[in-house]
């Protein structure tokens, strides 16, 4: 719902949006995966060995890109409210929260 709600809302900054829009990707990512944990805990893992490694791989992927992009989220909100005549002209482009989208995907 998330996602459909930043495509159709056109009030909000390009800076936010990429932010909210990743970590929405990341939280789906993450939340796909939580059944297959849940069938690994009641009766073991059932799936065979290439779902076991691809479930884990999205699992880590979705909860380190999440955790990766709140923090980014929380030093962009930093650098506006308390540096915000000193660094707002360089940090604040899109190609820096385009960049850190991708370096916490990576």
């Amino acid at each position: 719902v998330l996602i459909i709600v930043l495509f159709t809302y056109k009030r909000l900054k390009f800076i936010p949006k990429m932010f909210f829009l990743n970590l929405a990707c990341s939280d789906l990512i993450f939340t796909a995966t939580l059944p297959f944990w849940a069938t690994y805990h009641l009766h073991h893992w059932v799936f065979g060995d290439f779902l076991c490694k691809f479930v884990t791989a999205f699992y880590f992927i979705g909860l380190y890109s999440s955790v990766m992009i709140v923090t980014a989220m929380t030093v962009d909100r930093f650098f506006t409210v308390v540096l915000n005549n000193f660094l707002n002209s360089d940090l604040r482009k899109r190609r820096c929260a385009i960049g850190t989208c991708v370096a916490a995907w990576v």
